[in-house]
């Protein structure tokens, strides 16, 4: 941004915040100004303001640190039209994107009839699946946008190695609107939702490569509660509602998980930044629970404003009925 203007370099910054996650922002802007009349607080607003509506999930995800820097040492114009002004942003890149071929490639190397195969190296799906055996007939809704694709192949790995043991009766899988353009997405109508009670393994692979050549997801935020809704509808004698969720997303209906009337159990993927509250307050609000590598979080809806909670050495309070960690 120039000194005393609000220009924002929106496209970029959008086809930026594609491919990263981001971790912290930091605001720049310099005291000095060539009138007294000027209103610093009006222009910060301004600027806020066009960062906002590029990316609001910004501004209401609570790992992303937030810094404000003023620079006094420039007291001449010129000068101070040399320093730098407006956003720093600190991101973590996604996983890289796995093919379909590549997910198929790994699955076709297990031999059912002679052995197991070796567990991936993030076994996340296996542990959770093993520490709950109760949950039968499963309605599992797994995102299946970039960085999700080493836990889709997990669960596709899961799935064929106990295939006759009928845990799973339907899936539904969503990308977040089979690339339609970020600014078409509504909370509840953005589509991109396959949804399969699979026989046999070929049906269940060309759901999935259905979904993941509809589309990529375009931007960081994700229609979970709209899977959700539609996958509980498609199955309704299904027992458990299973939600796999890429915890490094905001989901874009988040406002709308008062519509679920079913407990839904969400498996956090990628907490390694800390784990998104918004799925915290989702388990909450449906009476459901939360699932790390190490950790089962039950009775969320027992909890009462200012109890505390604390998942992978993180505190996580409950204020005004929503999950903080501030």
């Amino acid at each position: 941004m120039d000194f005393a203007m609000d220009n924002l370099q929106e496209q970029a910054l959008r086809d930026e915040l594609r491919k990263h996650y981001v971790i912290g922002i930091t605001y720049i802007y310099t005291k000095y100004k060539t009138s007294p009349q000027f209103d610093q607080g009006d222009l910060n607003r301004r600027r806020l303001r066009k960062l906002h509506d590029v990316a609001d999930y910004l501004f209401f995800d609570e790992r992303i640190r937030w810094q404000v820097y003023e620079q006094v040492e420039p007291r001449e114009r010129d000068i101070a039209k040399e320093q730098f002004h407006g956003f720093i942003l600190y991101y973590t890149d996604m996983s890289r994107y796995s093919t379909f071929a590549e997910i198929r490639e790994q699955l076709d190397s297990v031999n059912m009839l002679n052995y197991r195969a070796k567990e991936p190296e993030d076994t996340l799906l296996q542990a959770i699946f093993d520490r709950n055996p109760d949950w039968v007939r499963m309605n599992v809704h797994c995102d299946l946008t970039g960085s999700m694709s080493p836990y889709t192949a997990q669960l596709l790995m899961w799935f064929k190695l106990n295939l006759e043991t009928n845990r799973i009766l339907n899936f539904v899988f969503f990308n977040d609107g089979d690339d339609m353009h970020n600014s078409r997405k509504r909370p509840n109508r953005t589509g991109g939702i396959y949804t399969i009670s699979p026989d046999n393994m070929t049906e269940l692979l060309e759901t999935v490569q259905a979904c993941m050549t509809g589309g990529a997801g375009g931007d960081v935020m994700e229609n979970d509660i709209e899977a959700l809704l539609k996958g509980i509808q498609s199955c309704r004698h299904c027992g458990e509602v299973v939600l796999i969720a890429d915890n490094l997303s905001p989901m874009r209906d988040y406002g709308l998980m008062n519509r679920i009337r079913r407990p839904v159990r969400v498996i956090l993927c990628g907490t390694q930044l800390g784990v998104n509250t918004q799925y915290l307050d989702l388990a909450r609000e449906t009476r459901g629970s939360v699932h790390t590598i190490d950790q089962d979080i039950f009775d969320l809806s027992r909890m009462r404003n200012g109890d505390t909670i604390e998942i992978d050495g993180e505190t996580y309070t409950l204020r005004r009925g929503k999950f903080s960690n501030r």
